[in-house]
């Protein structure tokens, strides 16, 4: 229920007087249908403004946040099975300094891990199955093979909610 869903030819006819709504013989009177026509056209902008409204709250339930671009593109794209998921791709520019130590330690001493016959680690970087760190997309949408769409529409959809400067690929599986 929306206070912008409104039937004005109710609110026409309820605003007539009751005795002038019948006729003596209790057939509708001539006065009901003009009152009718009269907000015909009140009635498309109130169902236009109506619409307008449906659409602006679907547009502000989603962000720009991966869990809710997942719920976006599920909802339009696969509704029954919601296959479709987001993976963080380039995660060393926005690495984050993991330190490993007890909690009674005040100041720990960093750990390298590598093999016992290196003298000189390499730095890596810890990721999920599927993310790539040399990728040039901060974020990928993988989307099955069985769901047809439109890669430009998605992107148009997508770059809709997601920060302007992220890049994104879209790959099928």
């Amino acid at each position: 229920m929306s206070i912008f869903n409104i039937y004005w030819a109710n609110v026409g006819e309820n605003l007539i007087p009751s005795f002038w709504r019948k006729t003596k013989a209790g057939l509708e009177a001539k006065i009901v249908p003009y009152i009718r026509s009269i907000l015909a056209p009140i009635q498309e902008l109130s169902d236009d403004l109506l619409a307008f409204q449906i659409s602006t709250v679907t547009y502000l339930d989603y962000t720009g946040q991966h869990l809710a671009l997942e719920s976006l593109l599920n909802d339009i794209y696969d509704p029954d099975q919601k296959r479709i998921f987001i993976t963080e791709n380039n995660i060393v520019n926005g690495a984050i300094n993991l330190d490993l130590y007890l909690e009674g330690e005040t100041d720990p001493t960093p750990i390298s891990l590598y093999l016992q016959g290196e003298s000189s680690p390499i730095p890596f970087s810890l990721y999920l199955q599927g993310e790539s760190i040399s990728s040039t997309h901060n974020f990928t949408i993988n989307i099955p093979a069985i769901i047809s769409f439109d890669s430009n529409i998605i992107s148009k959809q997508v770059k809709r909610y997601s920060e302007a400067a992220k890049t994104f690929n879209i790959v099928t599986f």
